[in-house]
């Protein structure tokens, strides 16, 4: 996935990635919405297996919050800002 290779790559950079989901996107019961096609296949394709690739994700890479890797970074003077931790 593509999102899957960016955190190799940051990862063999040395620094921190971040990617963010929105709530709705856990949910493949949602209403549908009466909207234009390509909204509608924007919005809600792939939800039945958004889930499964969040735990592959989780499995594979080591996550923390941003306000705990911040403070790290704080803590260390920024020195340990690039280590991934």
């Amino acid at each position: 996935s593509v999102i899957r290779r960016a955190f190799l790559e940051a990862s063999e950079r040395g620094i921190p990635a971040t990617f963010f989901i929105h709530p709705w996107e856990l949910d493949p019961e949602q209403p549908r919405l009466k909207v234009p096609f390509l909204t509608r296949l924007r919005h809600y394709r792939g939800l039945a297996s958004t889930v499964g690739r969040i735990e592959r994700l989780l499995a594979e890479f080591r996550f923390v919050s941003i306000a705990s890797k911040l403070a790290l970074m704080i803590t260390a003077g920024f020195a340990g800002a690039g280590t991934g931790s």
